[in-house]
């Protein structure tokens, strides 16, 4: 068994880290910040619903037993981070007077953490 599955919270360190890089570099380029963190918060979450989503069809595919739970636990999962998108749209496209500085990096979130997060955790590796 390989190490970040023994210990999947240092697996989690480096995406953690980004983000709270991420959030500082926001909060200190941004004036709006309430909408900033609002996305930001929204956005790690989002990242979060997906991961554990594809971690129960993972598991889904890989036993034969507690199928049901894995297939319920995904399902749900799922419907967290379409429920996540569809908040993230309405948010954008509907608040046009929120600060575009914090709309932007708010946004950015879903780009920035994963890809900081995956380098750092490829370079730990």
């Amino acid at each position: 068994m390989t190490e970040a599955a023994l210990h999947p919270s240092r697996s989690m360190r480096p995406f953690a880290i980004a983000a709270l890089l991420w959030a500082l570099t926001g909060v200190l380029i941004c004036r709006n910040t309430e909408w900033f963190l609002g996305l930001w918060a929204l956005s790690l979450f989002n990242l979060l619903a997906l991961a554990r989503a594809v971690k129960e069809i993972l598991a889904l595919v890989a036993t034969t037993e507690n199928r049901e739970g894995c297939a319920i636990r995904a399902f749900y999962w799922g419907t967290l981070k379409l429920i996540c998108l569809g908040i993230f749209a309405a948010v954008l496209f509907r608040h046009r007077d929120a600060s575009f500085m914090g709309r932007l990096l708010g946004a950015g979130t879903l780009f920035v953490v994963p890809l900081v997060g995956g380098l750092g955790a490829v370079r730990h590796a």
